[in-house]
């Protein structure tokens, strides 16, 4: 099974939101040009706070008449006063109901115009950047609004549609082919597997596309809609589950002016860690809008705001978060594999440990590579995974004296952790093999792939197989279990 983010166009007179709701994470809303009007988005409104649905506008070419799938003669200056009092409105109505905005997506032909046109895009995204500080942009993958919001410093999030196919340059196929809608529930869900897992996505002439999404669409308006998202929904979003909380201490201290840091008993234990993830994940739903950010590690989590704060007034608020019951999603059913070649030139430290632990070997490198590691968090150096899990039969003390220079992608052992060297750096691990995998690329949104909680499993690799994957730039492969 696959989580994965659904979101929906809403408020478009379909009247199906009702049943809609529950089977989506975040939804745009007309906003009275294509479709929409007051009455209509306070009713969406109420339902996204009913299912904690996240909110974003669904601006529009101003043109009822053809549902804004068509581009209209219109000035840049009346567009843009569109465009303003439709967020303005949406904005207005969120105020009311005390909910943030979440995401502005362009609606039909004025999405797909900002895709293509770099005038276009550059003149929307001068319009809504206003509108975008902690907002995100939905945008296509490979697109000039992508490029622009980049340039701009807009926060984006690719989305992809659920029920329609592309063409080779990623413009979605014209409604007017017949071939344009994906009407088969089956057939959404393998292309949307295969962007999970590959990355890529099979075009109109079933040709293979790199692709990226954050987030995935379906229309409300397509022929049996509810029938096809509950079917896309049963066989790839997890099942939700309230959960009460096991209680585990916690300490609150003043971490800088606009920073809380929450501490939990000082050891690696998986049950700490999930608490820690729990909490960071509801901390971050309760209060979208007041934090900037939040960080991670074994058994501490930072809280950074927005402005200055009162500790005794925040330490109130984060207890009664934690106290509350939690709806999560059941454990992760996929992991990590990554490939490793434990030959002697690159398991430098294999012989040192099966001395000192009076081990084959061959032994090591099956108790290494036979056991499921949970990423406990990222650091040390960007994309440095302490990974818990480790046999205990293959601990070993760190080295007296580190190495001045330890070789990217060297998988070692330190104490009771293994983890992998994500770049050329100092450090005092055991090396036991090299991976050809990269886990750190500054230029990518998320730089490192894998997180606190994810799985990493390690698959043993000949020389051969190495430098293959190495020539091929490979990826780590996420794995599925049904």
């Amino acid at each position: 099974m696959i989580f994965i983010d659904v979101n929906c166009d809403v408020g478009e007179g379909f009247n199906n939101e009702e049943e809609i709701f529950p089977l989506i994470s975040s939804c745009s809303v007309a906003c009275g040009a294509h479709a929409g009007s007051k009455k209509e988005i306070d009713k969406i409104i109420e339902l996204a706070i009913q299912h904690n649905v996240k909110i974003g506008a669904h601006p529009s070419f101003p043109d009822k008449e053809n549902f804004g799938r068509k581009e209209i003669e219109i000035s840049k200056e009346e567009l843009q006063k569109s465009i303003e009092s439709q967020l303005d409105l949406l904005l207005s109505r969120l105020a009311f109901y005390k909910q943030e905005l979440y995401h502005i997506k362009p609606h039909g032909a004025l999405y797909n115009l900002v895709a293509k046109n770099k005038e276009m895009a550059e003149f929307f995204v001068s319009v809504v950047k206003k509108y975008t500080k902690n907002v995100y942009l939905y945008v296509p993958y490979k697109s000039e609004i992508e490029t622009i919001a980049y340039q701009n410093n807009i926060k984006i999030k690719h989305e992809v549609f659920i029920d329609r196919r592309y063409e080779n340059d990623y413009r979605l196929v014209s409604r007017t082919n017949e071939n344009a809608l994906i009407e088969d529930a089956n057939v959404a869900v393998n292309q949307i597997a295969e962007i999970v897992k590959k990355g890529t996505i099979k075009t109109i002439d079933n040709s293979e596309l790199p692709i990226k999404a954050d987030t995935y669409c379906f229309h409300g308006d397509q022929p049996d809609a509810i029938s096809f998202i509950k079917k896309v929904s049963e066989k790839l979003q997890k099942k939700k589950i309230r959960i009460k909380r096991t209680s585990f201490k916690r300490r609150y201290k003043f971490f800088g002016e606009k920073a809380i840091l929450i501490e939990w008993e000082s050891k690696i234990d998986e049950g700490i860690l999930r608490d820690v993830n729990n909490f960071q994940k509801k901390i971050k739903e309760s209060l979208f809008g007041t934090i900037q950010d939040t960080i991670s590690a074994y058994n501490s989590l930072v809280i950074k705001y927005k402005t200055d704060i009162s500790l005794v007034n925040e330490i109130e608020i984060l207890e009664n978060i934690y106290k509350e019951e939690i709806e999560t999603d059941e454990e992760d059913n996929y992991l990590w594999e990554i490939p490793v070649c434990y030959e002697k030139n690159f398991g430098i430290d294999l012989t040192e440990i099966a001395k000192k632990n009076n081990l084959e070997i061959s032994e090591i490198i099956k108790l290494h590579s036979k056991e499921i590691y949970t990423v406990y968090f990222v650091g040390f150096l960007p994309g440095f995974l302490y990974l818990g899990g480790l046999n205990e039969k293959l601990s070993i003390k760190r080295r007296n004296v580190p190495r001045v220079e330890i070789e990217k992608g060297s998988v070692a052992i330190g104490g009771n952790q293994t983890g992998i060297y994500p770049i050329n750096s100092a450090g005092g691990w055991h090396i036991i093999g090299k991976t050809p995998i990269s886990f750190f690329d500054v230029n990518k949104k998320n730089p490192c792939f894998a997180k606190s909680g994810d799985l990493i499993k390690f698959v043993p690799i000949s020389l051969q197989e190495y430098q293959k994957l190495e020539k091929e730039n490979a990826k780590p492969k996420l794995k599925f279990i049904e």
